[in-house]
């Protein structure tokens, strides 16, 4: 029985999501990660003694400021335009003194309950581009009164605990005499607003893949697979992923195909701003109608997803397998999976019934339910465990967005490590690791492993080389191919696994191409990827074969391969040109 071990690592700072893992890696490891807890106003005063102790503010109004620090990440493009967000050409507005009167009157717009508060901040923060204020850069909240504070603090909401930071009264940082230093963001800037909009969400999608992951191991390579472009390349058209998400979302693509329905779902989870389910299925169909002229059998295909999602929220049909295992569309399943829950936790029970819903569903689910929450929305009590992780990936995914750097396929890094007793895979973003999981293989004895060998040799298999782990070998199962033979176990039951790893130099058909290939007749081998993601040809048989067995394995193993592998396109010959005569005519042909 394999175990699994998951450790979620906390983050460590990084100044710009530009920066690739590969360049970040050295520093991340000298810096250490984010710390738990807001630093210290002495952490400031000390940071830079050339300065004379200089301190940062970020200003906002007491109502604001309960949105802005929810969302753990202040950016100029906050996703809700109807605060007064205090900006400057660099980005969210930074004092290095105290606040004059100009601007908190500002700040108020005529409404004197919002009384201004500054929220100091790491010199850090001032670095930065765009300029954004984490979670991790907030020393503490700074107040006029004591009264005000009291106010503050003792007004809970949902999204935010007023106790998260230190609360400190200095009323010599306020009304200053002086003209505005810093604008108010103008209220409908909608370009930059989406693109906060849609990094909340995607932060939010984010989050629930990972904490998916570390609950639930079967999941885990479908997760690597929807944040990593190379892996997901090698799956169906019926699933989305994170950079086709991105996609979707910044260029506002609703259309949709037969077999395609990504965008569709995509906008319709992202659209929602606290909808019920019954909204949200109305929201889904309705992002389909713009091709229903075009293909008849779209209305009936959605309105029987509809029809089971309306059954599923009256409590009519028992959702399981049937109808959400990793067969048909992946997207759509998802979909009916995210809209009757709201929560990655409860995706756990519908993986552990007599009838579980697939991998690849659950993880489309757990994104979309992210997705149409988003992290501004959250409350408090889920996410206060996980706030470093939740800023940083926020902050980050404002700086890739709003500068389209690194390419949406860069911002994520799935990486794997393989050795004789444990695979790990590390997910990471610009040198950040995000989750590390490590699985235990099932480390064969070595008396077994003579018995394997010995096998091998009386059946008359010619071995070539070991194979990729200690356990394997490769040995030639005809003239032209050679196989890696790797010893597996079933409960008590031992058997083998060949493998055929393709060439690098080999050009393979679409993932669509295969499945129909191989659908359409009986095949000892199936195509798949290895533990490293590496394409391969793969049967599993009770035992190794004899000789007759084995020409038979290797017959339709050539079989398998010219289904797998796109033939090399011949050179074209180039035509003689035409003899001719003497006087520059044609010459006859001869004659014999």
């Amino acid at each position: 029985m394999k175990t699994i071990e998951l450790n979620i690592v906390p983050p460590a700072p990084v100044s710009d999501a530009a920066e690739t893992n590969a360049a970040v890696d050295a520093r991340v490891k000298e810096k250490g990660t984010i710390q738990e807890q807001p630093a210290t106003v002495e952490k400031v005063a000390s940071a830079d003694a050339e300065s004379k102790n200089i301190r940062l503010f970020f200003p906002c109004n007491r109502e604001d400021a309960l949105l802005l620090l929810g969302s753990l990440c202040i950016s100029e493009c906050f996703p809700v335009n109807s605060i007064n967000l205090a900006v400057q050409p660099e980005g969210v507005a930074l004092l290095s003194s105290g606040l004059r009167h100009s601007e908190a009157e500002a700040l108020r717009a005529g409404r004197p309950e919002r009384f201004p508060i500054l929220v100091e901040v790491e010199p850090e923060a001032v670095l930065r581009m765009p300029r954004t204020v984490g979670y991790g850069d907030i020393v503490g909240l700074t107040f006029r009164t004591q009264s005000e504070a009291d106010d503050f603090r003792f007004r809970p909401v949902d999204e935010f605990d007023t106790e998260t930071f230190p609360c400190r009264v200095e009323q010599n940082l306020f009304d200053h005499e002086g003209d505005p230093r810093f604008s108010i963001r103008a209220p409908f800037v909608e370009s930059t607003v989406d693109i906060g909009r849609v990094a909340d969400r995607l932060s939010a999608g984010v989050n629930c893949l990972l904490e998916l992951g570390q609950a639930k191991e079967i999941c885990r390579y479908a997760i690597a697979c929807f944040l990593d472009e190379t892996l997901h390349a090698q799956l169906g058209g019926e699933e989305i992923d994170f950079v086709a998400a991105c996609e979707i979302l910044l260029e506002g693509n609703v259309e949709v195909s037969r077999s395609k329905h990504q965008s569709a779902v995509v906008a319709a989870f992202a659209a929602d701003e606290g909808a019920g389910p019954r909204s949200l299925i109305d929201e889904v169909v309705k992002r389909h109608s713009s091709l229903a002229a075009r293909d008849s059998e779209l209305p009936k295909q959605l309105s029987a997803w509809a029809d089971i999602a309306r059954d599923v929220i009256k409590g009519r049909i028992a959702l399981n397998g049937d109808h959400l295992s990793d067969d048909k569309s992946v997207i759509l399943r998802g979909a009916l999976l995210g809209v009757v829950t709201d929560r990655v936790d409860a995706l756990s029970t519908f993986l552990d019934v007599e009838k579980p819903s697939g991998p690849k569903v659950t993880t489309e689910a757990a994104f979309l339910i992210g997705l149409k929450r988003g992290i501004v929305n959250t409350s408090w009590k889920q996410k206060k465990n996980q706030l470093p992780l939740l800023s940083t990936l926020t902050r980050i995914m404002v700086s890739a967005l709003a500068n389209r750097s690194p390419g949406f396929e860069k911002i994520f890094s799935v990486s794997r490590n393989e050795t004789d007793t444990t695979s790990t895979v590390v997910i990471s973003t610009a040198g950040i690791i995000l989750a590390e999981w490590t699985e235990k293989k099932d480390v064969v004895s070595d008396a077994l492993s003579m018995e394997w060998r010995k096998e091998l040799d009386q059946l008359g298999y010619e071995i070539e080389a070991t194979g990729r782990s200690r356990d394997s070998w490769v040995v030639r199962l005809s003239p032209g191919h050679v196989v890696e033979v790797t010893p597996c176990a079933s409960r008590e039951v031992r058997f083998p696994m060949l493998r055929f790893y393709f060439g690098e130099d080999q050009k393979l058909r679409r993932t669509k191409a295969l499945d129909e290939a191989f659908r359409k007749r009986g095949m000892f081998w199936y195509p798949t990827m290895d533990e490293a993601g590496l394409s391969c040809l793969s049967c599993e048989l009770p035992s190794m074969p004899d000789k007759h067995g084995r020409d038979l394995i290797a017959a339709k193993l050539a079989e398998a391969v010219e289904l797998c592998i796109i033939p090399k396109k011949m050179p074209r010959k180039r035509k003689k040109e035409p003899t001719e005569s003497p006087a520059g005519s044609l010459a006859p042909p001869s004659h014999t």
